[in-house]
């Protein structure tokens, strides 16, 4: 079966040979499951500062290097000619040009299947004034493209289901990519709970670009402010993620706790266990996400997690490890509450939770709907 996958992902070509970031190749390596791909994404002259792109494009996978189907409207033959040229369209949505790819394959009658990762309506609200304005015809188109695909796959189980409805075929399967660690980072996580009243800091973590605003880490940062002010800020900070960082270090220098945040900087993918093992809590103050892969990976060493009651995070924390967008109170109140009971069984609790989204149990209900689209695909 050939597909089109198009996408607003980047992808970036150098020594004769195309690179993507590794979430975006692991999620074409499983697609290929099904066919061999032609890929519209958008090129990048250079590494980016905040995304990882050194991944070789899986074998399998052609990208279409003229299909960068950005403006639109004049790259719209190329768009046309890559529908028409395929068997099943995949969106990568939400994206303007895997929607408008819909009405091609639709034209041409040729199945489509969202692949639906975020909600419109957070991304573009929180992205710029222009995105507020675009807000209502962006939620609405992605809405309209997701009830009219033959099929949907969903990276969260109810969160997104509930706002872009789809009554074809469609499964909620997260995009995570990770492995269990094996009892020995269990030990070593349990050896730093019960040892934790004898350091001077509790280390926190969030994972994420610090250039994006709408990941919510100046909330973390003025929630130390607060507890500096106190008294009570036994706590570093550490944010593991690129892009430019003078808006948040600005803020750490006027809530008065430059010293106790720590800017990593883009990490290998490989590194960020050892990292995660290095810390004690993890925050996702994010104002919006869709199912965040980064709480899983925490969830996954036995970090305790707090998170934003927005998303899909209310599917992986229990309530009252949640909180409300921009509640730097709240952050406040749970970081005095922190003892060595709670981390201990959160432990439990989160490396069970985790365990859902391991590789195999994952790759197994990817296949069985890739598997029900191929044998419908038969039926035409």
């Amino acid at each position: 079966m050939k597909l089109l996958v198009i996408s607003n992902n980047y992808v970036i070509k150098k020594d004769g040979k195309c690179y993507c970031d590794p979430n975006f190749y692991h999620i074409l390596r499983r697609f290929s499951y099904m066919g061999e791909i032609s890929l519209c994404a958008l090129p990048r002259e250079e590494a980016s500062t905040y995304i990882e792109l050194d991944f070789v494009l899986p074998d399998n996978v052609h990208y279409v290097e003229k299909a960068r189907v950005v403006p639109l409207l004049s790259n719209c033959k190329v768009l046309k000619k890559a529908v028409a040229g395929s068997d099943m369209v995949i969106g990568y949505n939400p994206c303007v040009n895997a929607e408008a790819a819909l009405w091609y394959a639709k034209r041409y009658g040729k199945k489509y299947m969202t692949y639906l990762v975020a909600c419109a309506w957070g991304s573009l609200w929180y992205h710029s004034l222009f995105g507020k304005l675009a807000v209502p015809l962006r939620y609405l188109s992605v809405r309209l493209v997701t009830r009219m695909s033959d099929y949907v796959l969903y990276v969260t189980e109810k969160f997104l289901q509930g706002r872009y409805p789809n009554n074809k075929i469609n499964t909620g399967c997260s995009d995570v990519y990770i492995s269990m660690p094996d009892e020995s980072v269990l030990s070593a996580r349990l050896q730093r709970i019960q040892s934790i009243n004898e350091r001077p800091y509790k280390k926190i973590a969030t994972i994420g670009s610090v250039e994006v605003r709408y990941k919510g880490q100046e909330y973390v940062i003025k929630a130390l402010g607060r507890l500096k002010r106190e008294g009570k800020c036994a706590f570093e900070y550490y944010l593991i993620g690129g892009g430019d960082n003078k808006y948040l270090k600005k803020i750490a220098e006027d809530s008065g706790v430059a010293d106790n945040v720590f800017f990593m900087g883009l990490q290998p993918l490989d590194k960020i266990p050892d990292i995660l093992d290095e810390m004690d809590i993890y925050i996702q103050s994010s104002l919006t996400e869709g199912l965040p892969r980064s709480v899983v990976e925490a969830m996954s060493r036995g970090l305790t997690c707090y998170g934003c009651r927005v998303g899909g995070i209310p599917e992986l924390l229990e309530y009252e490890f949640l909180f409300e967008k921009k509640s730097v109170g709240q952050i406040v109140q749970y970081l005095k509450e922190i003892t060595p009971d709670i981390l201990q069984r959160q432990l439990f609790r989160n490396v069970k939770k985790a365990s859902e989204y391991d590789n195999l149990v994952l790759d197994l209900k990817r296949k069985d709907f890739f598997d029900t689209i191929i044998n419908d695909m038969k039926n035409i």
